[in-house]
């Protein structure tokens, strides 16, 4: 992402040199949306509620996303009843054991198929082996491509149960990113991108992946948007993450030929 940026100074910087005009976008989600201009064309109407290009493949490398999924952001609280685990453990209520069942059924909400993942990524609790735990609490990460699975899954946790009825569970969700589906401002956008990087002797591929990006916002204000044009690497988010050097220059001038070619293609 630190090249990322670095390679958006220096591709306006090109732009400039040309006297080409370039966009400017603060950073933060509510300034995205407010600056994301209109859409060059009419969104399609029978733009699809799920991408049309999902293309599995081991490595992402040098892909263009042209989808993404949203996600969301659930952090669920158990209390329960502390009591000694030796002495009177009938006395206490297991907030580690409620949270576990409640973790286990959440999972069973996922619809892979669908393209909606549940992963409980987070688990804390408890102050002792010998204490019957009092609190505890998970985060759980939610990937989807359909906008109306929020709705779903948020009245599916709700439903949830757990055995003992003396341990309180509570929900605190966020949904930070709506989808971002391939619709066909998107697909022509791509084309004009794809056109330009063959032009410098490349093929772009463009991919349908489940992270989210501040472009999650600009899609959904219903302009088309192209995500990933920062340097080939890999191993996101891991320790080992890394980048091809050498592919700075390449998506640099990608980048700047990308703008210059909406600006001059878009309406013929």
């Amino acid at each position: 992402m630190k090249a990322g940026l670095a390679q958006a100074i220096w591709a306006l910087k090109l732009l400039d040199d040309h006297s080409i005009p370039g966009p400017t976008s603060p950073s933060s989600s509510t300034g995205t949306k407010k600056s994301a201009p209109p859409p060059p064309a009419p969104p399609s109407a029978n733009s699809p509620a799920l991408p049309r290009r999902l293309r599995p493949r081991s490595s992402l490398n040098g892909a263009v996303k042209i989808g993404r999924k949203g996600i969301g952001n659930v952090v669920v609280t158990a209390e329960g009843i502390e009591a000694h685990a030796g002495v009177e453990p009938e006395k206490g209520a297991s907030a580690i054991i409620a949270l576990a069942e409640w973790c286990l059924a959440a999972a069973q909400c996922a619809d892979p198929e669908r393209g909606t993942t549940i992963n409980v990524g987070l688990i804390e609790g408890g102050t002792g082996a010998n204490v019957i735990p009092g609190r505890a609490q998970a985060v759980l990460d939610i990937r989807h491509w359909d906008p109306q699975e929020p709705s779903l899954i948020s009245a599916s946790f709700d439903a949830i149960q757990v055995s003992d009825p003396r341990v309180r569970i509570t929900q605190d969700r966020t949904w930070n990113r709506p989808p971002m589906p391939t619709t066909d401002g998107i697909e022509r956008l791509y084309a004009l991108l794809k056109q330009e990087a063959e032009a410098m002797g490349k093929d772009l591929e463009g991919v349908a992946v489940g992270g989210g990006s501040d472009a999650n916002f600009i899609a959904a204000e219903g302009t088309p948007v192209i995500c990933g044009l920062g340097a080939d690497g890999g191993g996101a988010h891991a320790r080992h993450e890394f980048i091809y050097p050498d592919s700075v220059p390449f998506f640099m001038a990608l980048l700047a030929n990308g703008i210059a070619a909406v600006g001059r293609d878009w309406e013929k």
